[in-house]
Order: C-alpha cells, then structure tokens, then sequence
C-alpha cells in the first residue's frame, strides 16, 4: 500500500471525475449485470464496507458514474531504461487509487489498483492490492503473493493458495477532460477481466 503525501508532494485538488468501469471475461467479451461496489482510496474510510457507490454492469460489461473527487498530486519517476533511470528525476503526477469489490469463489473482496498520470499523458499501473474481509466486515485483510508460482494466498481460504487473483486490470487511463477548459472535470476508465472461479478438489 502507498502510504500518505510526502511533504515534497504537490497538492491535492477536487474535480468532477467521470468513471467508466468495464468488466470482461478473459476473452475480452462483455460481462453483464455483475455488481460492483466502486470506491476511491482519496475517500474517508475507504476499506469500509459502506463506502463509495455500488454499480451493475450493462449489457456492454460497462458502468459510469460521475462523483467529486480529491486528485492528489505526487513526485514519481517514470520507468525508463537502466541507464536513462539514473539520470531521471521524478515528476509531478496525478494519482488515483480506485478500489472494485467483486465477488470471485463464493466470497467478496476488495480489488485495489493505482494509477499515475505523467505530465505526458501517459497513464501507468504501479500497485495492485487484494484485501478480504476483517472480522468487522473492513477491507483489512491484505492479500499474499508468493512469488516464482506460489500463487495468491487470501485469509478467506485458510491456506490455499490461487493460481489467478480472480480478476486482473488490463486496461486503465486517467486524463484531464479535454471539452473542459477550467481542468476541473477529469475521466478514470478502468478495466478488468475475470477468470473461471477455481475447482475445488
């Protein structure tokens, strides 16, 4: 997890985002009618399970929404080449980290992801995180990933370990809206593909 705003960090600021969130199958064919709870780590208690907004996906595996949100700004370096990474010094981005309460395996978790926006307009994925359900019914509970194969090892399966997560983003983009001259209006889409649930054996 990234933590809070280093002092160096830019300032936040609140815009109109406009959300598109699509759900497919690892073919890329639309999921339809899945609910989803969507919520912004900018938001307070956002690990909770009554924060943010739930949503159902249309015939399309689409859902939108518009919402205020708080866009913090950080210093963060790109990802270049060996050699071009020690001379490059960080940048001020945008950043957004949005979070999809899915249901995978009979049992809802919290899928988190973060999202950069570098000053050219590039959007990067730097951070995904699983978490599962505390005994008050939080987001709390962080995933494992073993890596070299160990798979993902959530608290909910007492041991076992997933080959998949369930769900996987694979597409994502964060941008100023460009019809909006005052920068206040932004879009967020965000994609993910889930996979068959496991077989028990």
């Amino acid at each position: 997890m990234i933590g809070p705003c280093a002092a160096a960090d830019p300032p936040a600021q609140t815009v109109t985002l406009d959300f598109t969130f699509k759900l497919t199958d690892p073919n890329y064919a639309p999921l339809a009618n899945a609910p989803v709870r969507v919520v912004f780590g900018s938001e307070k208690d956002w690990q909770s399970p009554g924060a943010g907004r739930k949503i159902v996906t249309d015939a399309k595996g689409e859902a939108r929404f518009s919402a205020p949100l708080s866009l913090e700004r950080r210093m963060k370096k790109k990802p270049t080449n060996f050699a071009s990474s020690l001379v490059s010094s960080a940048q001020p981005v945008e950043f957004v980290r949005v979070g999809a309460e899915m249901e995978y395996a009979s049992f809802r978790w919290l899928y988190a992801i973060d999202v950069y926006r570098f000053p050219d307009g590039d959007s990067m994925l730097d951070g995904f995180d699983i978490y599962t359900a505390d005994d008050k019914g939080a987001f709390t509970r962080k995933a494992k990933h073993e890596p070299k194969g160990g798979g993902w090892l959530m608290a909910d399966l007492n041991g076992m370990a997933l080959t998949t997560p369930g769900y996987d983003p694979y597409e994502f983009m964060l941008a100023p809206d460009p019809s909006d001259k005052s920068g206040k209006r932004w879009r967020l889409n965000v994609s993910f593909k889930r996979y068959p649930a496991p077989v028990m054996r």
